[in-house]
This record gives C-alpha cells, structure tokens and sequence, in this order.
C-alpha cells in the first residue's frame, strides 16, 4: 500500500500542478482578488491609457492650431475662443450620454463608439476649410471625448483591490504622455508641414486606442455580472487567469442584485451625498480652470 501510494504521488508531480476549480459560486469581487495582477491588468492599462493620452492630445493641440489659423484665415479673437469652446460644449453635452450608455448598454460600446467618433473626426478636421465647418467638427470630437473616460471605469473594474490605486495613477502618465506628443509634433510639423498634418498626428493615438480595444478590450465583467450575464464574466475572469497564470479557474459566479441608484436626485437630495457632490464640483471647477486656463494661454503667451 505504501509502495501504491508513493508511485501515485510520482505519477501526479510528472503531470505537473493541477488546477484549482471553485465549485462553489463565488462573487465577482472575489475571482477578481484571486486572479490578482498580471498581464491582463497591464495590457488593459495601456489600451486604457492610450484614451488618456488621446484626450490631452486633442484638448491640448487646440492651443496651436487657433494660433496657426489665426494668421491663414485671419481669425478674429472671438472665433479662436469659439473653437477652443465648442470642444467644451461637446464635452458638456457628451458626458451624460456616455454615463448612460455605459450602465445601459456596455463598457466596452460605451468605450468604442467613443473612440471611433473621436477617430473620424478627429482626423475630418484636417479636411475643414473654414470656421463653422472647424466648430462644428471639433463640437462632435468634444462629444466624443468626453466617454473616454469610460475607459477609467474598465480598468478600475478589471483591477483587484491590492493594485487598484496604484494602476489608477500610472493610467495619468499617459496623460502627460500625450501633452508631451502633441508638443513634439507642433515643433516637427506645425510650421513645416502645416496644420493639417499636425491634426492627423493628433488623432493617431485614438486610432490606435480603437484598434487595440476592438481586438483586445473584452466587456467588464462585473457589469456583465450586474446586468444577470454570469456566464460571460465566467468565460472573460477565466481567460484573464490563464492570461495571469494563475491557477485557478471558476466554475460559476454568484449573481448580484441589479442596483438602480437614485441617480442625479439622490444627488441633490442626500445630504452627505450632496456634500460631496458639491466639494468634488469645486475641485474639478479649479483644477478645469487652472489646467486648461494654462494650456490654452501658452502659446498666446510666447507667441
């Protein structure tokens, strides 16, 4: 019996560690805790992060482009002031429909459709051959950036607690990352080459933030789970732990309650949610006005 035992023990370590399987149903939280960090996490930060880095881009590159068409199409101070405002506008009119169409319809569409609208007309505004065709135009990119965010909202969603703050601060370097581009590209091409040029280059980083999410980004699973889609988020939090190389793979996930939050009136009429509604409002005011206050005076400034 000894001599029985030991050869199984042989046999089970020449073919190598076994799986884990939970058979119990665990909770979304649960898998994503045990799946951990690893190359999912990373691999979806830089698809994410490419959003970033396209939302700098094209707010920032404004700030060049009114200059140069200032002086070809003899601009006057309230139409450069325009276009900088209409991307703002489309901004403003933007973020509650891709709030919505990210709770309703999907992170993943929410984060694509996005992209690709930011993609086209990011690089139709190069074909723009007046004012209101370049307001019009760079309302619609404004539109279109502000679901970018949703890409913030996925990679949060995908990270386990123990690397969730760290992974939603590298995600701002790509920020940086596309103020820095924008600045090269306006003093390799903008004079040389012309506005036209600079503005393709702009909107390149979205396209390849909608490639790389077309082939690559899968659906958030927690909201599949939310949305009663347990056995989509099994097959996605599985591949991630393959992906991981963890061992362990899930047999089924626990459902969760829909939530439905009271929304926008819940807001206003929580008092502790209203404080801090109020207090983020103020913060996100300064930092606004501050940030993009500089970046639009710069190139005024030292012009």
């Amino acid at each position: 019996r000894g001599f029985a035992a030991m050869a199984q023990v042989e046999e089970e370590e020449a073919q190598g560690p076994r799986l884990s399987s939970s058979q119990l149903p665990v909770t979304i939280e649960d898998a994503i805790e045990e799946v951990k960090v690893g190359r999912t996490q990373w691999i979806l930060l830089v698809i994410c992060g490419l959003t970033f880095m396209s939302d700098a881009a094209e707010v920032t590159f404004l700030s060049f482009v009114t200059e140069q068409l200032r002086c070809e199409w003899g601009l006057t101070s309230a139409q450069e002031t325009s276009i900088t405002q209409a991307v703002f506008v489309g901004m403003i009119c933007g973020a509650p429909v891709w709030g919505w169409v990210a709770d309703k319809v999907g992170r993943r569409t929410a984060f694509l459709v996005s992209s690709v609208i930011i993609c086209a007309f990011g690089f139709g505004t190069a074909l723009t051959q007046g004012f209101y065709s370049l307001v019009t135009v760079r309302a619609i990119v404004g539109f279109g950036v502000s679901g970018l965010p949703v890409g913030f909202d996925i990679l949060a969603e995908a990270l386990p607690t123990s690397g969730r703050g760290a992974f939603l601060l590298y995600i701002e370097y790509f920020w940086t990352l596309g103020s820095i581009f924008v600045n090269v590209c306006a003093w390799l091409v903008l004079e040389t080459r012309g506005w036209q040029l600079f503005t393709m280059l702009a909107a390149l980083p979205t396209l390849i933030a909608s490639i790389a999410g077309y082939i690559a980004l899968p659906e958030s699973p927690r909201w599949l789970v939310e949305e009663g889609r347990q056995e989509e988020a099994l097959k996605i939090v599985n591949q991630w732990a393959k992906a991981n190389g963890s061992k362990r793979r899930f047999k089924a996930l626990a459902a969760e309650p829909h939530s439905e939050g009271g929304g926008i009136s819940e807001m206003c009429t929580n008092r502790k949610l209203r404080r801090t509604t109020i207090l983020m409002a103020i913060v996100w005011f300064a930092f606004g006005l501050a940030y993009y206050g500089v970046v639009s005076l710069l190139p005024r400034i030292f012009r």
